[in-house]
């Protein structure tokens, strides 16, 4: 029962600190398209990491959650149906990287394909 308790503890230690390395204020260093590494940055506003779950991503308030190596934004407000899933790598307490895809639709032939991106982010001291 005693390394039952041990196991928890340390599974539940760590998934809480993981969510407490995000807590802040964080700015876009790096951006990838089509596997390419853009020499001019987009004009990404801020992202704010609140402790409650709380995250002010592109100027709108969502909650997050961590799973795994995937972080789960849905909105806070209005619709909580609406969700969209990345994949985070935590390199250290101040850099962190969101890995996703977009999807883009040709109307003129009526493909659609995916564009893979990154975003790397650095905390603001």
């Amino acid at each position: 029962m005693k390394k039952l308790l041990f196991i928890f503890l340390i599974f539940f230690s760590n998934s809480c600190k993981e969510k407490e390395e995000l807590i802040g204020d964080w700015k876009l260093v790096e951006f990838m398209r089509d596997n390419e590494i853009q020499n001019e940055l987009p004009n990404f506003p801020i992202t704010y990491f609140k402790k409650d779950n709380l995250v002010i991503y592109f100027e709108k308030l969502m909650s997050y959650k961590i799973e795994g190596d995937s972080i789960i934004f849905s909105q806070a407000t209005e619709n909580k149906n609406e969700i969209f899933r990345m994949k985070i790598e935590i390199t250290d307490e101040n850099n962190f990287t969101f890995y996703y895809k977009r999807q883009v639709t040709n109307n003129l032939n009526d493909s659609t394909y995916l564009i893979p991106l990154y975003s790397k982010w650095k905390r603001i001291e």
